[in-house]
């Protein structure tokens, strides 16, 4: 919990270890973290910049995985597209 109380050094730590050269790092919170209880609301005006649309083609075993740039969209846009049925 100690290392992970400074999220920023946490993942400056990763990235010395180069965990960034591999494109993702799988982070597991140790067992006393405790999320935020009221969700990130606040953030909803926040604009990301560059977001990506990942599509996904394939079956049995063979799939291809293209990232396209979608427009700017607000985290609130973003969270309502995510949860979307579609």
């Amino acid at each position: 919990m100690d290392e992970f109380r400074d999220f920023q050094k946490y993942i400056s730590f990763m990235e010395s270890q180069v965990a960034h050269e591999a494109g993702i790092a799988r982070v597991i919170p140790p067992p006393e973290y405790i999320p935020r209880r009221n969700g990130y609301g606040g953030i909803d005006g926040m604009i990301i910049p560059e977001p990506l649309c990942q599509n996904v083609k394939g079956k049995l075993g063979i799939y291809e995985q293209r990232n396209t740039e979608m427009g700017k969209i607000s985290v609130g846009e973003f969270q309502r597209m995510a949860e979307s049925d579609e």
